[in-house]
């Protein structure tokens, strides 16, 4: 298919919408006995028609009153109305709410039809159009055609079924990467088949063998199949009308639930929204609200609690009863709770909403939207983060608005895909700092604090990655340095005090009897462990390399150790190899220490040991 179209029905009971879908598609919409006996649509119907290449879909709503909750199930999605008005009863309540709710869901395109025109006088019909222009004043519906037909004069069929042809658009990818959703809006099982769900896919691409989640259900499935009007495809772009199998049973899934390839997708009970209000409403008035195919209670929160008059536009804040899943920019219907009637309508300006007092929202904007979830967001975040999912912004808007941000100073970037609020990078550049400055407050003989224990202390919830990259911006930020293990603020430097100075020159002692001495790490640990403080101390002296590890249990004095590896190289200037006693000659040590040190030459890729003898490696 080149270009399809979703076409909803509106027009009060009886008034002959299903008639007409049957007349132009050849499909009847009405599926049930119970329909056909009486005569009314109960429940949503469907049909389509296809012109040359290009799919018109139809879906048939019920007009009764009663059925205006199934009429508001089936509207989700659709690019038109066609507006249905017998020429015999002219408008009708259910034609003013039809038109109504069109209205607020942002319809922007349809057209008229008079139906019954067999049953009623050309002055009738004339009237009839002059009101219809009348009420449609300012609407998606001014100056739109208004269609006259007849059961009786099938050319007037045609006349409706060529129109058709010109509302057909191209196809538009703006949507077609976003994360899909469609919100179900029937459930049934078939014989060999198992669950099939109905919708329109209102944003991205769903495809065949898909994993889906179905909120508030919760539930895990997969796509076996995927149908557009009795045929299959492998996939499914954003606006066809779309019947998928699915792997679950048909009780884990409901009308009204919300599909999509998102997984740990929450719930909300508080938005933010502008609205219109077509009648008088109060402050903390209970509504039936409508989004998607789902019916939600709950109550209107006004600013500073003063009531709305009718025919007003204005913020209001939603707390419902129950968990919508509605992204940024959705459109909702509100209804009284008794009498159920329709009061307004609007877009969802804040999806994720606090409590708070309505004084204010900022433009509805994809600027706004996204500033609002930042907000949110006190973690490391990609451009992946489920948070954006209720955004309905490509990915390409989402990394302008990234870039936007990094230019602004609003967003970090602590690599090419990982990012943070200035904000929120901020506090927990401070909360570390704060942890850091006290960790060398009380521990003023160690160059800072060991990587692991920071991670575990300060970013137990971050990844090694997330972690690292942390480290890389803060030491930009001139906030702190790495010294091999150990972390410390930007310019510290560990106290080198009386305490210090002491502890060196008993060190020291240790070694003066015998410059090339090998002190055992037991007995430097013995003189070390005389307080806390010289245990740090200890450890100081070690990565300020006044002593140097040369294995598990033995220890030189920096000064002698660099003299024995410079007398080693100097011998190699004029010989191939060395022996042990060869090395223990040129030291003057004894044939231990020579063994050790050899040892550790080997280890650090100095020398490599062949049979009995050393040659320099490096």
């Amino acid at each position: 298919m080149h270009n399809h179209l979703v076409i909803g029905t509106a027009g009060h009971i009886d008034h002959g919408k299903s008639t007409l879908v049957k007349a132009l598609t050849a499909i009847d919409p009405d599926r049930l006995e119970e329909e056909k006996k009486r005569g009314i649509t109960i429940v949503l119907g469907y049909a389509h028609i296809r012109i040359d290449d290009d799919e018109v879909s139809f879906v048939d709503v019920p007009g009764h009153e009663r059925f205006v909750k199934t009429m508001l199930s089936g509207v989700t999605g659709i690019d038109a109305v066609m507006l249905i008005v017998a020429a015999d009863e002219g408008i009708m309540p259910q034609t003013l709410e039809h038109f109504a709710i069109a209205k607020h869901l942002a319809v922007n395109n349809g057209f008229i039809v008079i139906t019954k025109a067999d049953r009623a006088s050309d002055e009738q019909i004339d009237s009839l159009k002059k009101a219809l222009a009348v009420m449609t004043i300012d609407s998606f519906l001014e100056g739109k055609p208004i269609f006259v037909t007849a059961i009786d004069n099938p050319d007037r069929y045609q006349v409706v079924r060529a129109y058709l042809k010109q509302l057909l658009e191209p196809i538009s990818t703006e949507r077609a990467d976003l994360p899909p959703r469609m919100y179900i809006d029937r459930v049934f099982t078939l014989k060999g088949k198992g669950t099939v769900v109905t919708g329109t896919l209102i944003e991205g691409t769903f495809k065949k063998d898909d994993i889906l989640y179905a909120y508030p259900s919760d539930t895990k499935t997969r796509i076996k199949q995927i149908q557009i009007h009795g045929e299959s495809v492998n996939d499914a772009v954003y606006g066809h009308r779309v019947a998928m199998n699915l792997t679950c049973d048909m009780d884990a899934v409901k009308r009204g639930d919300l599909l999509t390839t998102v997984a740990n997708r929450k719930g909300q009970y508080i938005l933010d929204v502008e609205a219109d209000f077509d009648q008088y409403v109060r402050h903390w008035q209970r509504i039936r609200f409508f989004h998607g195919t789902r019916e939600v209670m709950g109550r209107l929160v006004l600013t500073n609690q003063h009531p709305i008059e009718s025919d007003t536009h204005a913020v209001a804040q939603i707390r419902l009863e129950e968990a919508v899943f509605a992204n940024i920019g959705d459109r909702f219907i509100m209804r009284r709770f008794s009498p159920v009637q329709t009061i307004g309508g609007g877009i969802i300006a804040n999806a994720n909403a606090k409590k708070h007092h309505i004084t204010t929202i900022t433009d509805i904007s994809e600027d706004a939207y996204f500033n609002e979830q930042l907000n949110a967001l006190q973690e490391p975040f990609d451009i992946h983060n489920t948070l954006f999912d209720s955004l309905s912004t490509s990915k390409e808007m989402l990394e302008k608005l990234i870039k936007q941000g990094i230019h602004t100073g609003n967003i970090i970037a602590l690599s090419d895909v990982l990012y943070m609020t200035a904000n929120a990078y901020e506090t927990k550049r401070d909360a570390v700092y704060q942890f850091v400055e006290s960790y060398h407050e009380a521990h003023p003989y160690r160059f800072g604090v060991n990587r692991a224990e920071l991670k575990s202390k300060c970013f137990s919830k971050y990844t090694k990655q997330v972690f690292d990259r942390f480290l890389v911006q803060l030491y930009m930020d001139k906030t702190l340095r790495i010294t091999a293990q150990w972390v410390h603020i930007y310019d510290f430097e560990p106290t080198e005090d009386a305490a210090f100075y002491k502890l060196k020159s008993e060190f020291d002692a240790v070694f003066e009897a015998d410059a090339l001495k090998m002190a055992k790490a037991s007995d430097l640990i013995k003189l070390a462990n005389k307080s806390s403080n010289h245990a740090d101390l200890y450890r100081y002296l070690k990565y300020r390399e006044n002593i140097v590890k040369i294995n598990e249990d033995r220890y030189m004095l920096k000064a002698a150790y660099d003299s024995a590896r410079e007398a080693m190289l100097t011998y190699f200037e004029n010989n191939a190899f060395t022996d042990v006693a060869s090395y223990r000659d040129l030291l003057g040590t004894s044939r231990k220490n020579s063994v050790m040190l050899l040892e550790h030459f080997d280890e650090i890729g100095l020398t490599k040991r062949i049979e009995n003898k050393r040659v320099l490696i490096k």
